[in-house]
């Protein structure tokens, strides 16, 4: 009896890790989006010369300070990598946000979203078994679906991180847990 007390403890904690690194995922995966955003803002402005008319940058010494702002983030990766960032992000967030899952021990009942609803299961229930079926349910129906995806954004991260001087992309990934401290 104690050795089950001591398993479900332990579920537990896995799944409380596991639910706070799903959040995290999910703050990465919005960071990512941004960043993204914001870089094709900087290309836009850095790309066009109708932008510096449109400002009244006509100065060449001001085209040049322009020019001299650090890329970084995904901005630090060329243009064609940089589409495959936007392209990859949006395809792997369409593919969690649109998957359906089957409600616990409810198999015909496939209408729960990974957000909110099956997140906020997470959060709330204290049912181990529970809990371990949604995860597996959202690996089986999206972890394949988006492997190839995963890993070439992985790829790209990792050129990311170096490009922003990071040797490691998990340097890179905790930069701005870093930054806090």
């Amino acid at each position: 009896m104690e050795l089950l007390r001591w398993s479900k403890t332990l579920k537990l904690v896995y799944y409380s890790s596991l639910t706070t690194f799903l959040v995290e995922a999910n703050k990465q995966l919005a960071g990512i989006y941004d960043q993204v955003v914001l870089a094709q803002l900087q290309n836009e402005l850095r790309g066009s010369n109708d932008v510096f008319k449109r400002l009244k940058l006509g100065d060449a010494s001001q085209k040049r300070q322009l020019e001299r702002i650090p890329r970084l983030g995904y901005d630090a990766l060329d243009g064609m990598e940089l589409t495959q960032v936007n392209a990859l992000a949006s395809n792997m967030s369409d593919s969690y946000r649109n998957v359906l899952h089957c409600a616990y021990k409810q198999p015909k009942n496939g209408t729960l979203r990974l957000i909110p609803e099956v997140q906020a299961i997470f959060q709330e229930s204290r049912d181990l078994d529970e809990i371990e079926y949604y995860w597996l349910e959202w690996r089986q129906r999206t972890g394949l679906a988006t492997r190839d995806q995963f890993v070439a954004l992985m790829k790209l991260y990792k050129n990311t991180a170096q490009l922003n001087g990071y040797p490691r992309a998990e340097d890179y990934w905790f930069r701005s847990l870093d930054q806090k401290s």
